[in-house]
């Protein structure tokens, strides 16, 4: 059982340096545009990156002795919205539409990441 409480204490640190990764690109981008909406938008997704941190940290800070029952999270059923979608590095002519892109491209990948990892616990 140590084996496996080391990775998925991995998996969660791995985790962790995405969140922050991304609360950097949110972060940055937001004081590269001009747009308002866009600034508000970058913030808002740079904060809700903190929160996720927060709730991993936590998952670190309580042990691994946990297990997430099956069926206790309903299913979300994915549009496949931004799977056409081309995200542009965001500069500072970038406007509301441009930051959406960004976020559901990195959104896609974090939840393809976390699908991936599920599957090794």
């Amino acid at each position: 059982m140590k084996d496996q409480s080391q990775t998925i204490e991995s998996i969660i640190k791995m985790a962790i340096s995405g969140e922050e990764e991304a609360y950097t690109l949110y972060t940055n981008a937001a004081q590269l545009v001009k747009d308002k909406q866009s600034k508000e938008m970058l913030t808002e997704l740079a904060t809700e990156e903190q929160g996720h941190k927060a709730k991993l940290e936590g998952l670190l800070r309580q042990g691994i002795s946990w297990k997430i029952a099956e069926g206790e999270f309903d299913k979300v059923a994915d549009l496949k919205v931004g799977d056409h979608l081309e995200a542009k590095p965001l500069t500072e002519g970038a406007d509301l539409q441009d930051v959406l892109i960004v976020g559901i491209q990195r959104e896609k990948e974090s939840n393809e990441l976390y699908a991936g990892l599920g599957h090794l616990c």
